[in-house]
């Protein structure tokens, strides 16, 4: 079953992957300006790094455990130099530790009652402490992993650098499309009960 951070990355990046391949056919000839084309070409990529990264663990192969040694394994020093790629599949390991927490559910304003809006607006709360609590976790994660590597290369750092802004602004994002229904609904509810 795909991990949440997958799907986080693997669903904008068909997005803007299809929003670059088909926007001539959508737009038209608006489409086809040198400013449109250098768009449409930085949307391509970063949909297709978004959806590598996401689809990465799905190509990975699983990684048998050692067989037991009787004799006892020498200390050595750990490595100085890691494997391309090892830093973002460290950064993916480490998010899947941070809860994204689910959305509450928003009552329909024009039906309910002011209890359940007010329990609405708890729970929201909450939600929003939960998000926050979220995004610190991977900024840390990425910190923690980034320290973890630090002969990592130029496109390791900045596979680092995606993982860590596209979770915590997809965890916010969230957030804010939650916080605009919940808004909504208040609105709803305060023109059915004027002074409440």
């Amino acid at each position: 079953m795909p991990s949440q951070l997958n799907l986080a990355l693997l669903i904008p990046g068909a997005v803007l992957l299809l929003a670059a391949l088909f926007a001539v056919t959508v737009i038209g000839s608006a489409a086809r300006s040198p400013a449109a084309l250098a768009i449409r070409a930085l949307a391509g990529l970063a949909g297709a790094a978004l959806l590598f990264f996401g689809a990465q663990p799905y190509f990975s192969t699983p990684r048998l455990a050692p067989a037991p040694s009787l004799a006892p394994a020498p200390v050595s020093a750990p490595p100085t130099t890691s494997l391309p790629g090892e830093p973002g599949r460290a950064a993916t390991a480490a998010l899947e530790d941070c809860a994204l927490p689910n959305a509450p559910p928003i009552p329909d304003g024009s039906k309910a009652k002011r209890e359940e809006m007010v329990a609405a607006r708890a729970a929201f709360v909450e939600y929003d402490k939960a998000t926050n609590a979220y995004a610190a976790c991977v900024d840390a994660a990425i910190d923690r992993v980034g320290k973890q590597f630090p002969d990592a290369t130029d496109v390791d750092r900045q596979t680092l650098r995606v993982l860590g802004t596209g979770a915590h602004n997809t965890a916010i994002d969230q957030e804010q499309a939650v916080a605009d229904r919940m808004n909504a609904q208040v609105r709803e509810f305060k023109a059915k009960h004027p002074g409440q």
